[in-house]
């Protein structure tokens, strides 16, 4: 599939942005590695778990056309009816990219080069979804690749869809040119709520690093017409301590890739400061990291921080692992973007017992803060969950999929998990369809720190088959040993499962969870517990005939609630 642009059959989305303030626009605008820490974990044993006619002729690069190729404008306004919204729950934070002054000069988002389009996914956490994204000041020639969800007509109904549109988000510059500019970008949400993002960005082909497994050369200088040709030997140079590329941003074309340090089975330290501070496949490319021999780890010392992996599909992973973490971050960090990667074909390692994940921000905190993984997606045959943080400050879970996925048990087995200490979460429209062992969607808020606060899960969707009937789709509050999360939201997800909906959990003192416009079955319960409270947005129980394969209302169901529960989004 394309590099930076995951598709769903509902859609999916990625840009990058930060700022305040703003009018609401109208719906017309638009050191060598051993290996010997890759299953370093929490010690806690406690098993728990484009080109799509989207020009609207108004001159503004903005993207609001009907899709259909003609430029006509969308049907009705990107701003939903009242009736058909929930309010604001969290406030709006710009979580990618930060300004300049949080940034390293080395960042990707801050450089562009005039062989690479320049694309930029923009994150937000909180606020009232779906947004409508603007560039204020960009460099001639930028724009949003859709700037807004899409629209059609229902005619049956006299209904307005909106619907996930590849490029939702996206801020892209598609040939750049020499010079600097100041980039602002301003989102606005469903209440007129507002934030801008605002960063610098230069064309220096200097800040980037080529590698080719096709045409490069190991002994190349790393230009773009001069690649490296291999991972190890070329980018790496056998040594996690050699600091050629630094700093650099690694830019792979089309082709395979094996993935170690110095030999096989060692795992690569990811460092900015030493190595290159992003790995990101280059758009319109296949690009194929293979794990089996390496992942990728933090080491002691190392400087996870600002970092960005985007459009590389990760396939394997080492068969010599108690737990396999493919990317195992044990350090605290700052500022990390994961954004149109894909995990396939991986093993959760001899034992499988401890937080094996695709992606792992553990407990080296407190705090990561500014995580974002986006877009990105579980194939068929990985063997654990896409990502799983601990001691962590505001994240953003948005975008992912997983689709006919079995995965085997483990204190892995889920989809997406805000484990221990994650405040200010956001979990918005992601897809999981298969089978897991222990949840799709898990907030367990297992609290080893001081507490944690500003937790939503939203406008998902999951059709999910657990293995036993204790399992729910979607769960919060699980660890019951230790207190609640404070300020929790559970709203507007589409959920049918073989076993339980919904679980929610407590603490002796409960705190409960806001539970609202849900649409819902459960061949065991649909809910289960009781720490949960509902407001006059009614949540909706429906039977597994009411849904279809990937959890859209059909029928009669969608008749009477599309729009009003369940992550569908009609304007009706």
């Amino acid at each position: 599939m394309p590099k930076f642009c995951v598709l769903r059959v509902f859609i999916v989305p990625l840009v990058l942005g930060l700022g305040c303030g703003g009018e609401t626009p109208s719906g017309e605008d638009s050191s060598v590695s051993t290996g010997t820490d890759d299953d370093v974990g929490d010690g806690d044993g406690d098993g728990d778990g484009d080109g799509d006619g989207s020009g609207d002729g108004d001159g503004d690069g903005e993207g609001s056309g009907d899709g259909d190729g003609d430029g006509d404008p969308l049907p009705g306004d990107w701003l939903i009816p009242a009736a058909n919204r929930v309010g604001s729950k969290l406030e709006m934070y710009p979580l990618y990219p930060r300004p300049d002054d949080e940034t390293s000069a080395d960042a990707y988002h801050r450089h562009a080069h005039p062989e690479l389009p320049y694309r930029v996914r923009v994150g937000i956490q909180g606020g009232e979804w779906p947004f409508f994204y603007e560039l204020v000041e960009g460099p001639p020639g930028a724009s949003f690749v859709a700037s807004e969800l899409n629209r059609t007509l229902d005619e049956e109904h006299g209904w307005i869809i909106h619907e996930r549109t590849p490029g939702y988000g996206v801020l892209e510059w598609p040939s750049p040119e020499a010079g600097e500019h100041t980039v602002r970008v301003r989102v606005t949400d469903q209440a007129g709520a507002s934030t801008e993002l605002s960063w610098t960005l230069s064309t220096d082909p200097s800040a980037f690093v080529f590698v080719d497994a096709e045409a490069g050369d190991d002994d190349a200088a790393g230009s773009f017409d001069a690649p490296l040709r291999t991972f190890f030997s070329g980018l790496w140079r056998g040594d996690d301590e050699d600091d050629t590329y630094a700093g650099r941003i690694a830019v792979f074309r089309a082709g395979d890739y094996d993935i170690y340090a110095a030999e096989p089975n060692t795992s690569p330290i990811l460092d900015g400061t030493t190595k290159p501070i992003a790995l990101v496949g280059m758009p319109g490319e296949d690009v194929t990291f293979d794990l089996s021999q390496g992942h990728f780890r933090t080491g002691n010392g190392a400087e996870f921080d600002d970092y960005l992996v985007a459009g590389i599909d990760f396939v394997g992973s080492r068969s010599d692992l108690a737990n396999n973490r493919l990317f195992n971050v044990i350090h605290r960090s700052e500022r990390v973007t994961f954004w149109e990667c894909s995990f396939d074909q991986s093993t959760i390692g001899t034992v499988g017992n401890d937080n094996t994940a695709c992606i792992a921000f553990m407990s080296g905190g407190p705090y990561h803060e500014n995580l974002a993984v986006l877009d990105s997606e579980l194939r068929a045959d990985v063997a654990s969950q896409l990502v799983v943080t601990f001691d962590s400050r505001h994240v953003l879970l948005e975008g992912n999929r997983a689709i006919d996925v079995d995965l085997p048990s483990s204190n892995g087995a889920m989809f997406l998990h805000a484990k221990d200490d994650t405040n200010d979460v956001t979990v918005r429209d992601n897809l999981f369809v298969g089978k897991a062992a222990t949840a799709a969607i898990a907030v367990s808020n297992q609290i080893t720190l001081e507490s944690a606060a500003n937790q939503e899960v939203c406008w998902n969707r999951v059709v999910y088959e657990g293995d036993q009937n204790v399992d729910a789709a979607i769960s919060i509050n699980e660890a019951s040993n230790s207190p609640d999360a404070a300020n929790t939201y559970m709203y507007r997800n589409s959920v049918t499962s073989a076993h339980r909906g919904f679980r929610f959990g407590g603490y002796e003192e409960p705190t409960p969870t806001v539970f609202e416009g849900n649409a819902y079955y459960g061949g065991y319960e649909g809910v289960f517990g009781g720490n949960q409270t509902q407001t006059e947005i009614a949540n909706v129980e429906l039977t597994a005939d009411d849904f279809d394969e990937q959890a859209s209302l059909v029928g009669e169901a969608r008749d009477d609630h599309a729009g009003l529960a369940g992550a569908d989004i009609v304007a009706r």
